[in-house]
């Protein structure tokens, strides 16, 4: 007998709790994304518009892609319902809200910024009218649509498994699947339609096939296949896995069997012989794959398993434009509990084994399993073979399978909890509740992910920067730029995170933009940083406001308060500086603003110092018991006449941090004080700056002086060190003991030859 309470009033409240917990979820997410920002949500409401404006099916042509794109190779049922759904709404201002962020960062999950693909407006505010409320309405629906996978996934675990409300909280606080059910999306019919067919597949091969579930089932595969072509999966599976319970059970009706077939075919046959005749493709997917993007060669099964990072996240949680990932950590925990559920299911496999005779007994529950597994495979193998055409290594695809993918995942995380329930002693009762506990927390877990999502990672991304009517309010220490870029944009300055960052590091900078009139166009900003040698090492077009606030929407004297993290490249030479330059330009037209000084006067590029690169300072490295400088130590020096000149190459520890500027000075003197020749100069040609030098910095300098003609042979002494360029102070200079050393200058004796 099973340790667990048999399903009751408990369960069923327990199933309305996880419903109604994932409805709120998606009323939060419904109304935390943009309208038509959910991943491709603008491809699948224009071809519901298309529809509605009384327009037929569309023949897709990569050269005349309509504006739904690749969703138009799509099958139509979603698409037809949604379109009789907005009928009574005002939808005239649908381009109008469709307009491209052009710089949009579409697919990347490790960009910091314009995470919108559309320009917004206040005309998608609340109160919602027009466009933005008929995409909310079927945002509503969509959620409705969720609610019934949840609970055809509690369904179908409690045919199959002991915790079905696992499976439906692995189904309900899955972020990904609220996040698209929550969205115009094809997906969240075609999921309902093929949860159900999945759940009437599994009681017909455990209770006998009837004319009228025939009937059922087979309207349910017909229609889950003119919603998504990854439902037939469950048409190639389901019939015979429901075929061959019948034949065990000695009642095989191969009519009953018929009518399923021939409903799903009358309801979607049609669409994938439009297919084949149209595209020599009945799936339309190599069509729909040439307007997606084709990828230029088939990918090996190495490069498939690489895409594996991408693939899970999108499963999870990926949210956006597939360009907003949750953190690290959620998605480690997340394989944390996969595989724990696997070696559950090792185990039940096992168990299996062992008592297969008795398991013979249900086979019923056996062969429901393996149709399940069966659709499993057979949508898998789907999915990789368009992944191999095609960019599209996301786990949200298999979302017509989640109910499936759910109930396993619920089944080994049970089984495991089952470990040790045998136990007859004093301490069973504890044990079963603290294994009932660690599940219930799992679910509890899950919830609160699934609501802090779009508080935590949908909302922030596409929040408006803070904005303030005067700037009186900065912060102290903005650095001032005071620059004008056309007619009406002042650079105020900007303020860094940090001066010291790392290669392939993020540099945050805060830009603060005053408008002076009105913009006649939405003008791009773009930020670059340079380093050693003048090499561009990060470049940012956006329009201000990560995206998401075009200069149109500017009220004149309002000051913007606009941050950014670029993405350092790893190849710059180090140790170097960042130089920023900032400026606008007319996307449209190319024309970058001219750039005036505060007085009006034309100005050319300015480049500001803004942070060191270095690689990580050395903490344990100790200079010689040697001379050396209050805050450096020469670790080594050499010097090399050739060609009337000496060559000093010199290594220098930072032992404190510099906050100012210092000169390196190099004097080469007789023996009787008299300079003879000098070179002094910038740290490192100028390229690293001792201003920027951190504790545990190591940095090569090297400079040549030119020794002036006729200059006897002989011995000759190099004085160095540090000064201040204002005036001239000098960095104190001690010996090995620690005494001061005469003119604060560190000594080297030299051979002139």
């Amino acid at each position: 007998m099973s340790w667990m309470p048999a399903p009751g009033r408990r369960d069923k409240l327990a199933l309305a709790a996880i419903v109604a917990v994932f409805i709120v979820a998606g009323l939060l997410y419904s109304v935390s994304s943009p309208v038509l920002e959910v991943s491709d949500e603008v491809r699948h409401y224009a071809f519901v518009e298309y529809l509605a404006a009384g327009n037929g099916l569309p023949i897709q042509d990569p050269a005349n892609r309509g504006f739904y794109e690749q969703e138009g190779s799509q099958p139509p049922l979603y698409y037809a319902l949604m379109a009789l759904l907005v009928q009574p709404f005002d939808r005239s201002d649908f381009l109008e809200l469709a307009q491209f962020n052009p710089h949009a960062m579409l697919g990347r999950a490790d960009t910091t910024n314009n995470w919108n693909q559309l320009i917004h407006t206040g005309a998608e505010d609340f109160p919602w009218q027009r466009t933005t409320l008929a995409i909310h309405f079927l945002r509503l629906i969509g959620i409705a649509m969720g609610a019934v996978t949840v609970a055809c996934a509690y369904l179908l675990a409690r045919e199959l498994t002991d915790a079905p409300w696992l499976a439906a909280a692995l189904v309900a606080f899955n972020p990904m699947f609220v996040f698209i059910s929550a969205s115009v999306n094809n997906d969240t019919l075609a999921t309902a339609l093929s949860s159900l067919a999945l759940l009437t597949g599994a009681l017909i091969i455990r209770r006998g096939l009837t004319l009228r579930m025939a009937v059922l089932l087979g309207v349910l595969l017909g229609c889950a296949a003119l919603s998504k072509a990854s439902a037939l999966a469950l048409v190639a599976v389901i019939p015979v896995a429901i075929g061959v319970a019948e034949w065990r059970r000695g009642k095989l009706d191969l009519a009953r069997l018929a009518v399923v077939v021939l409903l799903a075919a009358a309801i979607a046959g049609w669409w994938y012989a439009r297919n084949q005749i149209l595209y020599g493709d009945f799936t339309g997917t190599t069509m729909m794959a040439s307007i997606a993007g084709p990828r230029e060669t088939p990918p090996s099964p190495g490069q498939l398993i690489g895409e594996w990072g991408g693939f899970r996240k999108a499963y999870w949680g990926l949210f956006g434009a597939v360009n907003i990932p949750m953190d690290e950590w959620i998605y480690v925990a997340l394989d944390a509990m996969t595989i724990l559920a696997c070696a559950g299911l090792a185990l039940g496999a096992r168990d299996w084994w062992i008592n297969r005779a008795v398991a013979r007994k249900q086979s019923g529950k056996e062969l429901a399993v393996l149709m399940c597994l069966g659709v499993l495979a057979v949508a898998f193998a789907a999915l990789i073979r368009w992944t191999s055409i095609t960019l599209a290594s996301q786990g949200r695809l298999l979302f017509p399978v989640i109910a499936v993918i759910s109930t396993f995942l619920a089944w080994g995380v049970w089984r495991v909890a089952q470990m040790g329930r045998r136990t007859t002693d004093d301490r069973r009762r504890l044990s079963v509740v603290c294994r009932l506990s660690s599940v219930v927390g799992l679910i509890v877990a899950l919830a609160v992910l699934a609501l802090a999502c779009p508080a935590v990672y949908i909302r922030p991304a596409y929040s408006l920067p803070p904005r303030s009517e005067d700037e009186a309010g900065l912060p102290p220490d903005v650095v001032t730029a005071e620059m004008r870029f056309g007619d009406g944009i002042r650079w105020i300055g900007y303020r860094v995170d940090s001066n010291r960052v790392e290669a392939g590091g993020e540099f945050g900078v805060t830009l603060y933009w005053q408008g002076l009139q009105p913009m006649p166009a939405n003008y791009s900003a773009f930020v670059k940083l340079y380093g050693r040698g003048d090499a561009q090492v990060a470049n940012l077009d956006t329009y201000p406001g990560g995206g998401m606030w075009q200069t149109t929407r500017w009220a004149p004297g309002e000051v913007i308060t606009d941050h950014y993290r670029l993405r350092i490249t790893d190849t710059l030479t180090l140790p170097s500086v960042l130089r920023m330059d900032v400026g606008f330009w007319n996307y449209e037209t190319k024309e970058f603003l001219p750039a005036f000084d505060a007085a009006g006067q034309p100005i050319s590029r300015q480049r500001y110092e803004v942070a060191g690169v270095a690689p990580s300072p050395i903490s344990n490295l100790r200079p010689p018991a040697a001379a050396h400088l209050s805050h450096a130590a020469p670790i080594s020096l050499t010097i090399v006449q050739q060609d009337g000149a000496l060559v000093v190459r010199s290594r220098w520890l930072a032992t404190q941090d510099f906050g100012e500027e210092f000169t390196i000075f190099m004097h080469l003197v007789d023996g009787s004080g008299e300079r003879m020749a000098q070179a002094d100069g910038p740290a490192a040609g100028g390229d690293f700056p001792v201003r920027w030098w951190r504790t545990g910095d190591v940095v090569d300098d090297e400079r040549v002086i030119e020794l002036p003609p006729g200059l006897q042979p002989g011995d000759y002494t190099l004085r160095y060190g540090f000064y201040r360029p204002g005036d001239g102070f000098r960095l104190a200079a001690f010996d090995a003991q620690g005494q001061p050393l005469p003119e604060n200058a560190l000594v080297e004796r030299v051979r002139l030859e």
